[in-house]
């Protein structure tokens, strides 16, 4: 997970940034049901600080356009950006926290469903290849 900013803002000069370093700027934050946000919430709460974005989005273009207004920072992966990191217009600067740097991944199923034979053994192929990439 990154700081993604404007490429004049202070925090782009930085290799990473500490979480406890970003409550001086204004933040942009996501809706509480994106995966992303909740991550944030965790990381504020374990450092002990309290996140209040100057902005909330619904949609990761409007965090992105805020962002490339120099209007706050934003919070996701270099790869939802990766365009305008490409035209320099952003800076992907990596949080300094183990939840940012940790990927994790879940895979669920309905208990109350059956899968059809084709959706079984999309099922199985999905759990063999996730259980090969955690043992790697």
């Amino acid at each position: 997970m990154c700081a993604i900013v404007r490429n004049d803002h202070p925090v782009a000069f930085r290799e990473q940034v500490d979480v406890a370093d970003l409550p001086r700027y204004p933040l942009i934050g996501m809706n509480k049901d994106f995966g992303i946000q909740s991550y944030m919430n965790v990381m504020f709460n374990q450092e002990r600080l309290v996140l209040s974005p100057a902005y909330s989005c619904n949609l990761f273009s409007s965090a992105i356009a805020l962002s490339q207004a120099g209007m706050g920072i934003a919070f996701m992966t270099a790869k939802v950006v990766e365009e305008a990191l490409t035209l320099r217009h952003l800076v992907a600067v990596p949080v300094r926290h183990r939840i940012a740097r940790e990927r994790q991944c879940h895979l669920l199923r309905s208990a109350d469903h059956r899968f059809t034979p084709a959706a079984q053994h999309l099922w199985q192929l999905l759990v063999q290849f996730f259980e090969k990439s955690t043992a790697a």
